[in-house]
């Protein structure tokens, strides 16, 4: 449930909602005939679409620029913004089009920050979202000014962004290129370390506890009880 100060409206009232279609594959090409084709979040970038490296010489469903782009299909929810003149795109994504185009960034960081609370149903083999269901999403909507001001600040901490993860990668270019120039005698990872496999740990035995308990995909839970003492890798 949304609690806002401004009023609430459905997705659906501000913006057209376009469904993906993919065209039939004999017509895909990667020698740029046609128009660029589009087809899920594995082509999203940080902000804007990637590079293509599909194209399609029949037109199903077509983006514009400007377009926001979600994924339709797992992962739900992911949003892009097509920074091309015309793009189409495939079963796996929806276009979204606002109706005043200055509404589009504002509308563009809400969706992108709302992404993982965006569900739709689960099917046979994977989850995807429909077009009602994208249509009556619940949008805040403040006042032009204000939608601007808003925008202005999410700017900031995405240029903050890039900058650090252009570092990030310069670092580990560094950092690749002084362990390509070590030489010297090779040893067994074996004959170096301790190694010491993890430990299930069954969610009705995570108690509430000072130790972290790690998953592959970070922290799961807490325990009063540790079998890793740090420091360590």
């Amino acid at each position: 449930e949304i609690k806002s100060k401004y009023p609430l409206v459905k997705l659906g009232e501000i913006a057209e909602i376009i469904s993906g279609q993919s065209p039939e594959s004999k017509y895909y090409n990667d020698r740029k005939n046609g128009i660029p084709f589009y087809q899920g979040k594995k082509e999203f970038g940080f902000k804007f679409l990637n590079s293509p490296v599909i194209w399609t010489t029949s037109v199903t469903k077509e983006s514009v620029q400007g377009d926001i782009l979600m994924s339709v299909r797992a992962p739900v929810g992911n949003v892009n913004i097509n920074p091309f003149k015309n793009i189409c795109i495939g079963r796996g994504l929806s276009a979204i089009r606002c109706n005043n185009e200055k509404t589009g960034l504002y509308l563009f960081h809400y969706l992108d920050l709302i992404n993982e609370t965006i569900a739709g149903h689960l099917g046979v083999t994977f989850s995807s979202i429909s077009r009602e269901e994208i249509t009556n999403i619940s949008i805040p909507l403040p006042p032009l000014d204000i939608q601007q001001q808003i925008v202005a600040e999410c700017e900031k901490v995405d240029e903050e962004y890039s900058a650090a993860q252009k570092t990030i990668e310069e670092n580990k270019r560094k950092i690749e290129k002084l362990m390509s120039e070590v030489k010297g005698e090779r040893k067994k990872l074996g004959s170096v370390i301790s190694l010491e496999y993890g430990k299930a740990l069954p969610e009705n035995k995570r108690i509430t506890g000072q130790y972290p308990v790690m998953g592959s995909n970070g922290i799961i839970g807490y325990h009063n009880e540790f079998l890793v003492e740090g420091p360590s890798i």
